[in-house]
Formats: C-alpha cells, sequence, structure tokens
C-alpha cells in the first residue's frame, strides 16, 4: 500500500489536468472523475469494493485536496460529511460503493462550480476562469423520440428446450396456483434472475399468459416487475411458457407483516407504511391513467408485493399480472346473466298468475357480469357483483393497509372464516369495522384514508391519483420515495441533452441495454428519477424537469427544454404526451454511469442482426425502430450518416457508435 504523501503527489499529477482543461463544461467533470478511483482505491486497500464512514471521508478530502490549491474548491466541514454520508447510506450498512463515492465527489464538485461561475458573472469577486455549461444552439436539428419494437425489446422464443439453452436453473424462489418461480442465470450474460414456469393448459390459461406478457411489455414503472423475456414451448394449448423477470430477493410484503405482528410483536410505524403505500399507490395510478384503456390488476395482495432487497429502504414491486387485462377487454368480455328480481316486485312477478304461457311481469332481470378474478378477501364489493371498474384495485389497497397498521385482516379471521364467509361480510351494505382496540395508537388522518379506500360504495371510494395526493401520504414529516433534492445534480440535465443530441440508433440501442440492467446497476439513475417525480406517478413533465433544473441552478432556455422533451417522450407506450417514461430516463443517462461489457453489447448486437449474417443492416434498423404510417423509423439518408460499411454496421462499428469514447 503506497503512503499517503505519495497518494498526493499522483493526485496532484492528475489535477494538473484539471488545471489544464478548457472551459467546456463536461470536460473539467472527467477530469474530477478522474480523480475518485485512485482516492477510493487508495482506501479500499483490501480491495472489498466499499468503504465505511472514516474511509469515505478521506478519499473525499484526497480528491478535494487535489483540486482546491487551483480549482479554488472550499473543504466542507465534518457535518457535511457526516449527512452526506448518511443520505447515501440508504441501506444503512455503513458502506457506500464506489458509484455512491463517486456521486458525491461529482454533486460537491458541480456545487462549487456554479457558486464560482455566479461569483464571475456578479462581479462579486476576482474575474476567474468560469464554469461554462454547454448548450445547444436554438437551431439544433430537432429529433423526435425513437419507438422501439416490443418484439424485439421483449423478444418471445419458440421451442421446447430453448430457455434451458439460454439459462442455467438454480433453486425454487416460490410457488403457486400459476406454477413456480425458479432462480435462473443467464449463460451468456451472467445475469442472475427469476423464472416463471406457467403450465398451459386449457385456452383460458393460455389467453392468460399472453395477456401478461402483452401488459408486462407496455408496463414502464420502477415499482412494477420488469420483464425481460420469455419462451414458449408451443403455440398451443399443452406445455410451459416461461416469464423471465428480475429477481427480487427481499422478500413479499405479507413476511414483513408477519415479522412485525407475529415475531417480534412491533407494529409497523405510520411513516414506514406510507413509504411502502406510496410506491404501491403509484404503481396502481400509473396502470389506471393508461391509454387508451386503464389496467386493472384484479389481484393485489400483500404476497403480490415483493421487496428488492432486505433493506429498511428497499424499493418496492408491485408483480404477478396473470390476471390483469385492460379495462374495456373485461367489459368486451362480458356475459349476460339472468338474475330473479328482489324486493317486493320481484316476489309480486312471481306470485302472480300467468296469461297463457307468459308472466305478467317479468320474473328475472338481466344484465352483463364481468369476469370474476383475484383472492377473495381483497375482492371488492362490486368485483363479487360483476360490475366493476379499476376502483377494485384501490379496495385491494385498503385491506393490504388495514392489515399494515394493525397485523389484522379486514376480512378474515384465520381459522374462522372461509371464502363464504369472507364475501358475505365484504358484500353486506355494513361498513368494514375498525375495533378501537385495534386503532387505538393511529392516527386519526391514517384511519380515515384506510376508511376511505375501504369504502364498498365504489363512486364515494378514491381513485388512485386521488389516494396518492391524500394529506396523510403527502405529510412532509414521512419519508418519500420521490422528491429528494439530495439525489438532483448537474449531470442529470446534461445527460439528458446528450442523449437528444444522439443519432436514432444510438438512442434506440441504449433504450435495449437499459431493459436489461439489473435493479443494482440503476439504483443511483432510479434514485435520480424518483428525485425529479414530485408527483409519485412515474412519469416526468416539462415543468418537473424545469424545476429540478431550478433546484440545481442549471439555467436552461424553452427551446431546449422543448427538445428534451420530445426526445424521451415516449407516446409510442400510451402514457400521452409531453411525459418521459422510466426506462427512457435511464438510457438517457446510463452512457456515463453503467459500464457495458463487451458481451452485453454481442447481445444486443445478435438480437439486432436478425438474419445473423454478422452485420446489421437497414432493413433490420427498420424493423427495430419502428415509424409512423407515413414515415420508417430510420431513413435511408438518416442511415447513410451512420457511415456503415459494405453490407451494414458490423460489430466493431456498432461497439464505436454506441460506447463512449472514454468507454471504447
Amino acid at each position: 500500500m503506497s503512503s499517503p504523501t505519495s497518494m498526493t503527489c499522483d493526485m496532484v499529477q492528475e489535477r494538473s489536468t484539471v488545471s489544464t482543461v478548457n472551459d467546456n463544461f463536461e470536460e473539467q467533470r472527467r477530469a474530477v472523475i478522474a480523480l475518485c478511483l485512485p482516492a477510493f482505491t487508495f482506501v479500499d486497500a483490501e480491495k472489498t469494493g466499499n468503504v465505511n464512514a472514516n474511509g469515505c471521508k478521506t478519499a473525499v478530502t484526497l480528491v478535494f485536496n487535489a483540486l482546491s490549491e487551483k480549482e479554488g474548491l472550499r473543504m466542507p466541514d465534518d457535518a457535511w460529511f457526516v449527512k452526506v454520508f448518511k443520505n447515501f447510506d440508504e441501506d444503512q450498512d455503513g458502506l457506500l460503493d464506489f458509484e455512491s463515492f463517486q456521486e458525491i465527489v461529482v454533486q460537491y464538485w458541480e456545487h462549487s462550480a456554479r457558486r464560482a461561475k455566479a461569483r464571475v458573472e456578479t462581479g462579486s469577486a476576482p474575474q476567474a476562469r468560469p464554469v461554462e455549461i454547454s448548450k445547444m444552439s436554438p437551431s439544433a436539428k430537432r429529433s423526435p423520440a425513437v419507438q422501439v419494437n416490443n418484439s424485439l425489446m421483449y423478444p418471445t422464443y419458440n421451442g421446447r428446450l430453448a430457455v434451458f439453452d439460454d439459462y442455467d436453473f438454480f433453486g425454487m424462489a416460490g410457488s403457486g396456483g400459476f406454477g413456480k418461480v425458479m432462480i435462473v442465470r443467464h449463460k451468456k450474460l451472467q445475469a442472475v434472475r427469476a423464472c416463471k414456469s406457467i403450465a398451459v393448459q386449457t385456452q383460458l390459461q393460455r389467453d392468460l399468459v399472453e395477456t401478461e406478457i402483452e401488459l408486462l411489455r407496455r408496463l414502464n414503472h420502477p415499482n412494477i416487475m420488469r420483464l425481460f423475456e420469455s419462451y414458449r414451448e408451443g403455440h398451443n394449448v399443452g406445455g410451459n411458457v416461461y416469464l423471465i423477470v428480475e429477481l427480487c430477493e427481499g422478500g413479499d410484503l405479507f413476511s414483513r407483516i408477519l415479522h412485525h405482528y407475529t415475531t417480534i410483536r412491533t407494529p409497523m410505524t405510520e411513516a414506514q407504511v406510507s413509504y411502502y403505500m406510496q410506491q404501491i399507490l403509484s404503481a396502481m395510478q400509473y396502470c389506471h391513467t393508461r391509454r387508451p384503456s386503464p389496467i386493472i390488476h384484479r389481484d393485489l395482495k400483500p404476497e403480490n408485493m415483493l421487496f428488492v432487497n432486505r433493506t429498511a429502504t428497499s424499493p418496492l414491486k408491485v408483480i404477478d399480472f396473470g390476471l390483469a387485462n385492460f379495462r374495456n377487454r373485461i367489459a368486451e368480455a362480458a356475459t349476460e346473466v339472468k338474475q330473479p328480481k328482489k324486493g317486493v316486485i320481484g316476489t309480486l312477478a312471481r306470485t302472480l298468475p300467468k296469461i297463457g304461457s307468459k308472466q305478467i311481469l317479468e320474473t328475472h332481470t338481466r344484465r352483463r357480469m364481468m369476469q370474476r378474478a383475484g383472492t377473495a378477501p381483497y375482492m371488492a364489493p362490486e368485483m363479487i357483483l360483476g360490475e366493476y371498474d379499476e376502483k377494485v384495485d384501490v379496495f385491494s389497497v385498503g385491506a393490504i393497509l388495514y392489515q399494515l397498521m394493525t397485523g389484522k385482516h379486514p376480512f378474515y379471521d384465520p381459522g374462522i372464516d372461509d371464502e363464504a364467509t369472507v364475501r358475505k361480510k365484504i358484500s353486506s351494505p355494513e361498513p368494514v369495522n375498525f375495533p378501537p382496540e385495534l386503532w387505538a395508537g393511529v392516527s386519526a388522518d391514517a384511519v380515515e384514508f384506510t376508511r376511505n379506500l375501504l369504502d364498498k360504495n365504489p363512486a364515494k371510494r378514491p381513485s388512485a391519483t386521488d389516494a396518492l395526493n391524500n394529506r396523510w401520504i403527502r405529510d412532509d414529516q414521512k419519508p418519500s420515495p420521490f422528491g429528494n433534492k439530495s439525489a438532483l445534480s448537474i449531470s442529470i440535465f446534461e445527460g439528458l441533452q446528450r442523449y437528444q443530441e444522439q443519432n436514432k440508433l444510438k438512442r434506440a440501442v441504449l433504450q435495449l441495454l437499459a431493459k436489461d440492467l439489473s435493479e443494482h446497476q440503476i439504483q443511483s439513475l432510479r434514485r435520480k428519477f424518483l428525485a425529479l417525480d414530485t408527483r409519485g406517478d412515474g412519469l416526468l413533465s416539462a415543468d418537473q424537469l424545469a424545476k429540478g433544473m431550478q433546484e440545481c441552478g442549471y439555467p436552461v432556455k424553452e427551446h431546449e427544454l422543448e427538445m428534451i422533451m420530445e426526445t424521451l417522450d415516449p407516446n409510442s407506450a400510451g402514457v400521452g404526451q409531453g411525459r418521459i417514461g422510466y426506462n427512457e430516463f435511464i438510457a438517457a443517462l446510463m452512457e456515463r454511469r453503467v459500464k457495458i461489457d463487451m458481451q452485453q453489447l454481442r447481445e444486443c448486437f445478435s438480437r439486432l442482426d436478425r438474419e445473423g449474417k454478422g452485420r446489421i443492416s437497414l432493413r433490420d434498423a427498420q424493423e427495430f425502430l419502428l415509424g409512423t404510417a407515413s414515415q420508417v423509423g430510420i431513413t435511408a439518408s438518416e442511415w447513410t450518416e451512420l457511415e456503415p460499411g459494405e453490407g451494414g454496421i458490423d460489430f466493431e462499428q456498432f461497439c464505436m457508435l454506441v460506447k463512449p469514447d472514454d468507454q471504447l
């Protein structure tokens, strides 16, 4: 291990790079980043990949000392080190990895650079070299958002043993009425994932599986489980279907309820429950506002909420869309049923004599009944009746909230109730019971919120959007995964501008690569997305971007913001104009934050090289990039600008096209 003195000498040499670069902000930033690895490596002498609070402070100090002499960087005090370490140590294990350490350095440097620039512009300090941020000119070429073919983003492979060719299978992760879930590892990428195996024995099961795949391809939200690819053993009934999804290792929400109320016998705090509910409601609000038709999950329960890891602040994912469907399709599939008339009219109709063979009054009524689906204790009254909309999911969330707050289910008492008695309780016109002994320690706002979600009248029950904006949820005194300003930095907006300057093919490939990244790889980018998503609805508007830029002191002109939105608006996914989706955001910022290895690029290349010729042709690119009725996804002239070789783009050209200069 080298001495601190020699380390400082090395850092001074690196510092000269910072001092001699031109005024381009991005070049200065790269030079600062170059200082991070040697500092982190020096402190992490045992190569564990992590540093504790003292180690982090030492490494940050080394970088700042190297910068302070000529860059005018002011050294932060001890309180700053303690606060920033706590902010980044989300899993509270007392350790930070290199990515978090580097983010701390870069954010502080950016903050200092902005202050230095402000002093120069206002004349409050001697003229020093200003820190300039490169901007696009107003005449810069507009480039609309790319629309990627979903069948290539989320491929389905056919063949009896195809899944076993691509994946090694390990232990069981779970099982249920649908089939089983196994832990698998991709043979080439070495990515560890989950495989949901479903035995398809009827046409109804086939239809449900195909619908689940279709929905997961469309859903693009940080709290909804991601699909990578799927495999079919056959096109018809018989054989298995395999869904490869992200692996969540933190257990389900039901296990945490049991842990609190059965194992340690300590109720969850309202702050903790609110943190979970914000994520669940965000996912549901996203589903319920899809266009052209809302998506109804129809089987929300604690067992279908998984934690990514076992930390206290782990992201929560809604899973199992096996019973989910579009509202309009559910309505179209409704069947007509005859039901006896009730009440005085019904009794009168049945007692009146017939005239010939006909009743004087009809004894039955006819109505359309929608398919019932779900788990009985979490069904809304209108689901049992067979006439419902997306608010059935809100009722299910209310039952989950009741359990989180009390450890008890509002309708099911183990050992006493069965499905028939549960349905009777739910269908009863009586309001849901809130025993004082269960709710004595809960705030009035929490009780009222739970009662509203469990209102048996869907017309009075709040929507997922209304629930997400409830004052108990939006309480500033409670922790929230959304709108945390500490995760914002100038680099977000620089990255978005860089992305919109890229050619169409590169942007589409980055989306394909982003979709396959693990939750660990994108955790920093996830925090940044949620920091901008102040509404908590899983989408970013122009207003939210503008406010985020203001928080960072990053000036942007209206036309520049319009171009960023135009490039990233995922309108093809049905989310409406002027909103940025989660995967598009990750794709835009991953280039300089996530290292893509050669095998990932080879897999991506082979997916685009449809004919296996070793080259991507214009035809391949046009199949990957969807166009409109009047315009192909990528034109011949746009393709020519990429300077493809004879016959198309080979793998070497592909790597040069996709990877940033500092990774080639």
